[in-house]
């Protein structure tokens, strides 16, 4: 216990030991959200139908581009947890391009 009574500012919460089950849990999750979010943004990406042929090619950078950060983040960051994935911003802006050219 702490000096003071109390349980050292932790609430009582204790830290748990690192857990190979809850880790390949959390991949598992991140992973689904990941690639239902690459798939959506692919589809997006070359959404008209005369590109729709290349929607694979979206999905597939994507899923490239989401795998390059998760790296990044997860080799550099000081943090324990650090998740890095797709946005749709950069989505819409390639698509508008591709629908341009």
């Amino acid at each position: 216990k702490h000096p003071s009574g109390g349980h050292g500012g932790h609430g009582g919460h204790a830290e748990r030991p690192s857990s190979l089950l809850t880790a390949a849990v959390s991949a598992t999750i991140n992973f689904l959200l990941m690639f239902g979010l690459c798939c959506a943004y692919g589809m997006i990406m070359f959404e008209d139908d005369w590109n729709g042929a290349h929607r694979a090619l979206g999905v597939k950078m994507n899923l490239g581009t989401a795998l390059a950060m998760g790296l990044i983040v997860a080799c550099g960051s000081k943090i324990a947890v650090g998740i890095g994935g797709p946005d749709l911003n950069p989505v819409v802006f390639i698509g508008g391009v591709a629908q341009t050219i």
